[in-house]
Parts: structure tokens; sequence; C-alpha cells
């Protein structure tokens, strides 16, 4: 078998690997309600503002980015964090991918994370902060003093939730 053959064939098992070891943990990506748009909060758009107490919900917000090639991104390097009442929430699974280049556009890398709150929240006024990052670079504006690729808030957002 010549050289690139054996690549080949190396390469084809390893994905059959990757691919069985994913199929798991991909069965867990899942959203309370279905994920249906009624049992979201979203806080890019700010709504709703009125939710029923103890009900499940959940949020899901990320970022793509299409990197130039004087500044390459990976999808790692940006993201999407939480915070609900003033503390951090860790995502219940994420979700990050790449598309391969396009006839004129370049290729695109994609950050989702997802929150589940299937118990949902107690009655009275919660507050959801979103933090959209993406890794600093030192030519963007706002990025002075950072180290390379660090997160970056570049949009951050607030809104307030009344349970009922």
């Amino acid at each position: 078998m010549n050289r690139s053959k054996k690549i080949f064939v190396t390469a084809v098992v390893v994905l059959a690997i990757l691919l069985l070891l994913a199929t798991p943990a991909m069965a867990e990506k899942s959203l309370v309600c279905g994920g249906v748009e009624e049992c979201r909060i979203n806080i890019m758009y700010g709504i709703p503002t009125e939710y029923p107490a103890g009900e499940p919900f959940f949020i899901m917000h990320g970022n793509g980015n299409t990197p130039s090639i004087d500044l390459p991104v990976a999808a790692g390097h940006m993201g999407f964090a939480l915070q609900v009442d003033g503390v951090y929430v860790e995502p219940d699974w994420v979700s990050r991918s790449a598309s391969s280049a396009r006839e004129g556009e370049g290729n695109a890398v994609f950050s989702i994370m997802a929150f589940n709150f299937p118990q949902g929240l107690p009655a009275g006024v919660h507050t959801f902060t979103g933090h959209w990052y993406v890794g600093c670079a030192p030519q963007w504006e706002g990025c002075e003093g950072y180290k390379p690729m660090a997160p970056y808030d570049y949009f951050v957002n607030t809104i307030t939730v009344t349970f009922e």
C-alpha cells in the first residue's frame, strides 16, 4: 500500500472513531420544551419581559465569524457567556462548527451556547446579562492592553424578566 493510501485509510478510521465517540454527546444536545420559541428567553432581543414562575425555559445564543487571512479566529475564540442575577452560569452544551469557503466568500466559524432551565426560576424579577465575545486582536478598537485572543466582550445586553 502506498503512502497516500495509508494516510487515507488512517484518516477514514480516525473519522469513524470520532463519529462513534461524538454520537452520544450529540444526543445530549437538546433543549427543554423541545426548543420551541415560546420557551426561549432571548437576551439579544429583550423578550419576553414576563414569564411563568417555575416553568421550564432555555437561553441559546452564540455567534459566527468569517475570519480574514490577517486575523484568523477559531470557533473556540468566540462565544456567549450568561449571567443570571449577577452569577455566571455554565452552558449545558456548546456547539462549535465551521463551514468551508464558498465562491467569493471565506470560511465561517460558529459557536453556539445553550442553557436549559428545566425547573424555571422562582417568582420575582430576575436579571439576565449576555456577553457576546471574541478573541481579542491588537488591531481591534477596544482591545488595547489585552493579551492576544483573550476573551473580549464586543456586545453586552441586560434584560429583566418578571416571573409570576
